[in-house]
């Protein structure tokens, strides 16, 4: 099934099947965007339209499945705090923190 020609009621349903739990939070962010600036809800007909306009515009985004109610907009802003009390004490370190897992799917 193509994810653009669902309709809202139909999406959680295909995610749960796909990633075998349950999907009660979906976000979603432009694949080029930082997770700060660029991640959205979807939660009704109207933020599902949204995500499928972007779809349609930029082809290519980032879909985030939370399983247990994780506080993400919280650990976002924490890592850009975290971000930039790094920047502002010390300008020639760098230091990249992700908000999500890395998972290796390879053997090694």
């Amino acid at each position: 099934m193509v994810v653009n020609k669902m309709n809202f009621p139909d999406f959680t349903p295909f995610l749960e099947k796909l990633t075998n739990g349950r999907c009660r939070y979906v976000y979603y962010c432009p694949h080029e965007a930082r997770l700060s600036e660029g991640l959205h809800a979807i939660q009704n007909d109207c933020d599902f339209n949204e995500f499928l306009e972007d779809i349609n515009e930029k082809k290519r985004l980032d879909v985030y499945v939370d399983h247990y109610h994780e506080p993400l907009f919280d650990w976002i802003q924490e890592e850009e705090l975290h971000n930039k009390s790094i920047t502002s004490t010390s300008p020639k370190t760098s230091r990249s923190i992700s908000s999500t897992p890395k998972h290796n799917l390879n053997n090694d």
